[in-house]
């Protein structure tokens, strides 16, 4: 079944989706990574990582308190390659 969206819909998985085994919740590790990134003197200054899904890809928003943010391309990476490319980005 083929299923068409409009541009700018955004996709997110249902909650229960994200707890089958293989599927990971990437705005948790987001969350997770968040904290430790705050810890450090670079990133201090950091108020959020937000993972979207929409149809061009999935994507992390860093998100500082001066308002500015740095939106990160991770469409297609596992857990371990979206952290690895949040960290070369910030």
């Amino acid at each position: 079944m083929e299923v068409l969206l409009e541009p700018g819909m955004r996709v997110e998985l249902n909650p229960d989706e994200r707890r089958k085994p293989g599927v990971e919740d990437k705005q948790k590790i987001c969350d997770l990574l968040c904290a430790a990134l705050q810890a450090t003197r670079k990133n201090e200054d950091m108020v959020s990582l937000h993972y979207e899904l929409d149809l061009q890809g999935e994507w992390v928003t860093a998100v500082y308190k001066n308002s500015c943010f740095r939106r990160i391309n991770v469409t297609c990476d596992s857990g371990m390659a979206m952290i690895r490319d949040i960290i070369n980005r910030v």
